[in-house]
């Protein structure tokens, strides 16, 4: 067994999962996740009133220690939350000083279907209850709406 195949991931609560491989693109040349990723980042990186934004991954890699173990490497790390949450694709703030956090999908995806996403969309929930600015984005025009 490669050492790819030996690392894992880590979720939000610490719970081992074996790493995905990068998906192949569609053979219909249907938009990806990935498109709206590269569009949104565009937007973002050139839009007037935002003062900054950030791409966040989320979860965690592995690293094989000297001793031949593994251990996580956090990309981020709770350290409180209300519950189980997990923070979005991309996230910044406005010259107002608002927050916005976006959760990058698919064109065509329409709501949670998974654990993961409901994690995803509990904070999103709980960020805009408090004022910030807060979507699933599956085309970078909803930035611009959003933004406006």
């Amino acid at each position: 067994m490669s050492n790819r195949q030996k690392a894992a991931t880590f979720d939000f609560l610490g719970i081992p999962h074996t790493l995905k491989t990068r998906a192949a693109p569609k053979p219909s040349g249907e938009p990806l996740e990935a498109d709206v990723l590269r569009a949104v980042t565009d937007l973002l990186a050139v839009h007037p009133r935002v003062l900054f934004a950030l791409r966040q991954n989320s979860g965690a890699a592995s690293y094989q220690r000297a001793d031949g173990t593994h251990a996580p490497l956090w990309m981020y790390k709770w350290i409180r939350s209300p519950e189980p949450i997990t923070l979005p694709d991309v996230w910044g703030m406005l010259y107002t000083g608002r927050l916005f956090f976006f959760e990058l999908k698919r064109p065509g995806w329409s709501k949670p279907t998974d654990d993961r996403e409901r994690r995803q969309a509990l904070f999103l929930d709980i960020v805009r209850e408090k004022g910030a600015i807060a979507e699933f984005i599956t085309d970078a025009e909803e930035i611009n709406a959003l933004l406006a």
